[in-house]
C-alpha cells in the first residue's frame, strides 16, 4: 500500500514484519504533498500550464477558495482573501518559492506583503496548499494556511513564447535548460498599459537560474538566483459617489500619480543527502529588496492644500534557512515516521512613511531601522496503526526579537517575545483503501504584528495565537472523479494591525471565523473534464458580536477543461465572489462579480503553439477590490464615508506564439 506522509523529501523504507505480523508494510515518503487534511491539495503543472499565462497570480487562481484581487494596479502586490479573512497583501498566509519567503514582516506598506510578481509563470511546476495552523514546519502568517511554489527541475526543450493583446500588453518568455543536468535559465520582459484613463506603463523584468548537481548517491546540491524590477503607474481606488454620479469614468483616477518601484534579488542554495537511512537538508537564502509605494487614499481629507499622498519605502535585506530531517522507525510494534527541523531568519530594514505630492516628498512622517530575528523549531511525529488509521502529532516553537530604532521620528523600542503551538491530525481509510480518507485536524498557530506595532503598544498581543480546527473527507472514485468536503473553525486572539498608510496601530479584538469548502473533479468523456469548487464562511468579533468586513461569504469556481484533444486544449472558467459587509455593523456591502475567462491553445506541429485568451468573456462591469472609509474631494467641504474600489478589467483578447526548439 503507499501512503503519503509528511515528509520534506524522498524517502522509501520497508519496515519488516515480525512473526506473527501477516504481512509487511512498505512505505514510500514522497516530495509529493500528502493528504493530511481534506483541503490540502496539489496543483501539478498540467493543471495550469495550458492557460494564457501573464503572472503568478494566473497560476494561483486554481487555489480553491482564494480570491486575488488588485487593489491599485500595476505591480502592487495582490490582495489575498481566503477562509474568511482579507488577508490583505499576506498578512495571514504564507508564500514560498521554493522554499523562500515571499511575505515581508514589518513592511512599510501592511505585514506580510507577499509580491509575487518576480516569479515567472512557466517556471512553477507544482502548488502545494496547505490550509489552516495544522503544519509544525509552517510558522509566522500562516493562520489561514499556506501556499507553497515549486519551480521546474529542467524545461524539457528550450522555448520562446511571445504575447500580444489588448491595452498595450505585450509579453516575451523564454526557458532553456543544459542537454544533460537538472537546471534551467528563464527571463520574461512584461508591458501593459491597463484599460485606464491614465496608463500604467507598467514594465515588469524577470531573469532567473537554478542548477542541480548530483554529488554523489543519495546527495544533491541546488544553486538558484533571481532578480526582478518592476515599475508602475496606478490609478488607485476611486470613490463609488464619484463614478455613480457620472462625474469620474470608472477607469479614471483622482490622483493619477499613484504607482511605484520595486526590485528583488534573491539567490539560495539546497542540500540534500543521506543521514544512515534518514533524509536531510539545509537551505540558506539572501534576499535583496525595495519598494517605493505612492499612494493617495483619501485625496484631500488630511490635508486640503496639497493633499494626502504618502510615500511608502522599504529597503531590506534577508537572510535564512532551514535545515530538516526525516527519519523512518518503529515505535513499539508500529511503522513511523519522524520529522524534525529549524528554520531561521533575520531583515535588516530601513522603512518609512513620508507625505508627498506627485511623487515630490514634503515631509517625513515615519522613519525607522528594524532588525528582526526569527528562529523556530518544530517536531513531528505519524504512526500508522494500520492500513486504516494514521495518527500526526507535532509541536512547534518560534522566538522573536524585535528592535526597532527610529530616524527623526516613530516608535523605538525591543521585544523577545515567544510563542509555542501543537498540531495534531487523524486520518482513516474506513474500508481500507486510499480511496475514501475522513481526516480530524487541530492547530494552533500565529501571525507576528508589524515590530514597530510590538514596541509602540507593550501591552497588546506581539504574536497573536490562532487555534484551527477542521473535519473533512475526500473520496475518489478511480480516476474518473474525486470529491471532498471539509467544516472548518478558526478563532484569532487578536485582530491588531499596525497601518503602514497611515503609521499607526489599529487595535482589534479576538474573531471566530467558520465555513465548509466542497471540491469535486470528473471526467466527463475522453479527456474533457469538470472541476469546480465551492466555499461559504463566518466570521465575527468574539466580544462584540460585529461582523468581519471585507471577507467573502461566498465563493464558487467552475471549470471545463479539455486536455490534449488531437493537438487541442482549452478551458472555460467561471469565477463567483458573492456580495459581502463592507463594514462591521453590515450596514454597507461590497459588490459580488461573476466572470468567465476562456483559454484556447492549438499545437501546430512538434514545434509550435498559438494561444488565444479571452479575458470577461462576457465583458462584466465588476468592483475587483473594494474598501469603506472616508476621503474628501477638492470640492468637497468634509470627508464623506464611500466604497473605494478599482475596477476589473473589461473584456480583453490576447493572442501568443511558442516555439520549442
Amino acid at each position: 500500500m503507499r501512503l503519503c506522509l509528511s515528509a520534506v523529501m524522498v524517502l522509501a523504507v520497508t519496515v519488516p514484519a515480525r512473526a506473527q505480523d501477516p504481512v509487511a508494510y512498505r512505505v514510500d515518503v514522497t516530495a509529493v504533498a500528502p493528504r493530511t487534511a481534506a483541503s490540502s491539495m496539489t496543483l501539478r503543472s498540467g493543471m495550469f500550464s495550458q492557460l494564457f499565462l501573464e503572472s503568478p497570480a494566473d497560476v494561483l487562481r486554481g487555489v480553491p477558495g482564494l480570491v486575488i484581487a488588485q487593489h491599485a494596479g500595476g505591480g502592487k502586490s495582490d490582495q489575498y482573501l481566503i477562509r474568511g479573512f482579507d488577508a490583505d497583501h499576506g498578512t495571514d498566509i504564507l508564500l514560498a518559492v521554493d522554499g523562500v519567503p515571499v511575505n515581508m514582516v514589518s513592511h512599510a506598506h501592511g505585514q506580510g506583503y507577499a509580491d509575487l510578481h518576480f516569479v515567472i509563470p512557466e517556471t512553477v511546476e507544482r502548488v502545494d496548499v496547505h490550509k489552516g495552523p495544522y503544519y509544525p514546519e509552517f510558522g509566522n502568517l500562516a493562520t489561514a494556511g499556506a501556499v507553497q511554489l515549486a519551480t521546474r527541475s529542467r524545461f524539457e526543450r528550450p522555448f520562446v513564447r511571445l504575447q500580444a493583446g489588448s491595452f498595450g500588453t505585450a509579453r516575451a518568455v523564454f526557458g532553456v535548460s543544459p542537454r544533460q543536468a537538472d537546471g534551467w535559465l528563464a527571463g520574461e520582459l512584461h508591458l501593459t498599459d491597463g484599460p485606464f484613463r491614465h496608463p500604467q506603463d507598467f514594465t515588469r523584468a524577470n531573469l532567473a537560474g537554478k542548477w542541480r548537481a548530483t554529488l554523489r548517491d543519495g546527495h544533491a546540491l541546488t544553486i538558484a538566483a533571481s532578480g526582478y524590477r518592476g515599475q508602475w503607474h496606478a490609478s488607485g481606488q476611486i470613490p463609488a459617489r464619484l463614478v455613480d454620479s457620472g462625474r469620474l469614468d470608472r477607469f479614471d483616477a483622482v490622483d493619477p500619480s499613484e504607482g511605484g518601484r520595486t526590485t528583488r534579488a534573491q539567490a539560495w542554495t539546497l542540500y540534500e543527502g543521506r543521514l544512515g537511512n534518514a533524509r536531510i537538508s539545509a537551505q540558506t537564502y539572501v534576499v535583496d529588496y525595495a519598494l517605493d509605494l505612492f499612494s493617495n487614499f483619501t485625496f484631500f481629507a488630511r490635508d486640503a492644500r496639497s493633499g494626502d499622498g504618502i510615500l511608502q519605502r522599504d529597503r531590506r535585506t534577508a537572510l535564512g534557512g532551514r535545515v530538516a530531517g526525516v527519519q523512518p522507525h518503529r515505535l513499539g510494534r508500529f511503522p513511523a515516521v519522524a520529522m524534525a527541523g529549524a528554520d531561521w531568519r533575520r531583515d535588516g530594514i530601513d522603512v518609512g512613511l513620508t507625505y508627498q505630492q506627485r511623487r515630490e516628498r514634503i515631509e517625513d512622517v515615519a522613519r525607522s531601522d528594524v532588525r528582526e530575528r526569527d528562529l523556530g523549531f518544530y517536531a513531528q511525529e505519524e504512526v500508522i496503526f494500520n492500513h486504516r488509521v494514521r495518527a500526526i502529532a507535532g509541536l512547534r516553537h518560534d522566538r522573536f526579537a524585535f528592535d526597532v530604532r527610529a530616524r527623526g521620528t516613530g516608535p523605538e523600542g525591543a521585544r523577545h517575545p515567544s510563542v509555542t503551538g501543537p498540531k495534531a491530525s487523524v486520518i482513516v481509510s474506513p474500508g481500507g483503501s486510499p480511496d475514501l480518507q475522513v481526516f480530524a485536524n487541530y492547530g494552533r498557530g500565529f501571525h507576528s504584528n508589524d515590530a514597530r506595532a510590538a514596541v509602540s503598544s507593550p501591552t497588546a498581543p506581539v504574536l497573536p495565537a490562532s487555534h484551527g480546527y477542521e473535519v473533512g473527507a475526500r473520496r475518489a472514485l478511480g480516476r474518473r472523479a474525486e470529491v471532498s468536503a471539509a467544516w472548518w473553525l478558526l478563532d484569532l486572539e487578536s485582530e491588531f494591525t499596525w497601518v503602514g498608510d497611515e503609521g499607526v496601530t489599529e487595535a482589534g479584538g479576538a474573531t471566530r471565523r467558520r465555513g465548509v469548502e466542497v471540491e469535486a473533479r470528473a471526467r466527463l468523456a475522453g479527456e474533457l473534464w469538470a472541476e469546480a469548487d465551492v466555499t461559504a464562511s463566518r466570521g465575527r468579533y468574539r466580544e462584540t458580536g460585529e461582523l468581519i468586513a471585507r471577507a467573502p461569504r461566498f465563493t464558487m469556481n467552475a471549470a471545463l477543461v479539455l486536455n490534449d484533444w488531437k493537438d487541442w486544449s482549452a478551458q472555460l472558467r467561471a469565477r463567483h465572489v458573492s456580495d459581502h459587509p463592507a463594514v462591521e455593523d453590515g450596514s454597507v456591502n461590497a459588490a459580488g462579480f461573476t466572470i468567465a475567462d476562456m483559454h484556447v491553445r492549438r499545437a501546430l506541429s512538434p514545434k509550435w503553439d498559438v494561444l488565444v485568451s479571452v479575458d470577461n468573456l462576457f465583458d462584466a462591469s465588476y468592483r475587483e477590490a473594494q474598501t469603506f472609509f472616508p476621503s474628501r474631494l477638492a470640492a468637497e467641504p468634509a470627508a464623506v464615508d464611500d466604497i473605494h474600489f478599482t475596477p476589473g478589467n473589461p473584456r480583453a483578447i490576447r493572442v501568443g506564439v511558442e516555439y520549442r526548439f
